[in-house]
């Protein structure tokens, strides 16, 4: 069977029809769809009551894994395709996104996981092509080796989101999947993170997906950002296993960079809330990036509370310097 589909579903019954039925939707041969519902309390799996595709499998987990790792995980053990796609129960693909994988991997069959640029929709459901599309100079599919796919991560231009990613159902076991117990979020960019250090990226610039920021019960808008110590530890062990001359200089630099990147959100918000410190700076790769980690280090050695005061100073500064501009 050339692809499994994967679907963990919790508590997103508003949503799963739409998702389930653009699986069903795909102009390509065999494929079979999983949906893993992990202990939602919503009924969620109620809304596909009445679909009796035989494509369909359905499974359930008793207790809820946070990020949906664990039910992705089910979801990959029972799957018998050769390739495992995965598709978030909020999220919704367009009817080519499977061939496009196809073509991606007839293309570049070196590489064993693909992915498709796709549509990122607001929470005011405005739609809008993903940063890493939109930050390319040329069109035309690419294969993504790790160096390219870490600068570009450190940047904040992800090349992979997991409602356009598929994956050889054997790399993913090879890398241990998803990090069930290890993350409460961002264990995503951990698994891609691994799977890169093993193997190259068949991108295309085809948005395939739709990504939509505005579903129920999303990790993203329950949860604070936090320092993620899965990616930390991933990135640290490619960093000592790379060399420290040649080719491997650069790439240990943008290792360190997105290191960092992958903690900018958790210092953001400790800034805000005044409670930097400085085993937060240790944190960081200093030499990555002097003038961030300068400003971090700034921000630590105030007195606590003092960092939230100061960028509530700033804040006002910056609108009272935008109100002037406009009067003029």
């Amino acid at each position: 069977m050339p692809y499994s589909v994967v679907v963990p579903v919790y508590n997103k019954r508003p949503h799963l029809r739409r998702a389930v039925l653009s699986v069903l939707s795909q102009r390509v041969g065999t494929f079979e769809l999983i949906v893993v519902d992990d202990a939602s309390t919503d009924a969620s799996l109620g809304e596909i009551s009445d679909l009796y595709d035989p494509r369909i499998k359905r499974l359930r987990r008793d207790e809820p894994g946070p990020g949906g790792y664990a039910a992705r995980n089910l979801g990959i053990a029972e799957a018998r395709g050769d390739w495992v796609a995965f598709l978030d129960a909020d999220d919704e693909w367009a009817p080519g996104f499977l061939a496009e994988v196809s073509a991606l991997r007839e293309r570049f069959p070196e590489a064993r996981c693909a992915c498709t640029a796709y549509w990122d929709v607001s929470d005011t459901g405005e739609p809008r092509l993903c940063s890493f599309a939109r930050s390319l100079c040329s069109d035309g599919p690419r294969l993504i080796g790790v160096q390219g796919y870490v600068k570009s991560c450190s940047r904040g231009l992800l090349p992979i989101r997991t409602s356009a990613f598929a994956a050889e159902r054997q790399l993913l076991e090879e890398i241990g999947a998803f990090p069930a117990g290890r993350a409460k979020r961002g264990g995503d960019n951990d698994t891609f993170f691994r799977a890169m250090r093993r193997t190259s990226l068949a991108w295309s610039p085809k948005p395939c997906a739709t990504y939509y920021r505005n579903a129920v019960n999303m990790t993203t808008n329950i949860s604070r950002p936090n320092f993620n110590p899965c990616i930390d530890e991933s990135i640290r062990v490619a960093i000592e296993g790379t060399p420290r001359l040649g080719e491997g200089a650069r790439l240990r630099h943008w290792l360190k960079r997105y290191a960092n990147h992958e903690k900018k959100a958790a210092l953001k918000e400790k800034i805000r809330a005044g409670n930097l410190t400085l085993g937060d700076f240790r944190r960081l790769y200093a030499s990555a990036e002097p003038f961030y980690a300068a400003w971090i280090l700034f921000c630590a050695a105030m007195p606590r509370g003092s960092s939230r005061i100061f960028v509530q100073a700033y804040k006002r500064a910056k609108a009272g310097f935008r109100a002037a501009i406009r009067r003029l």
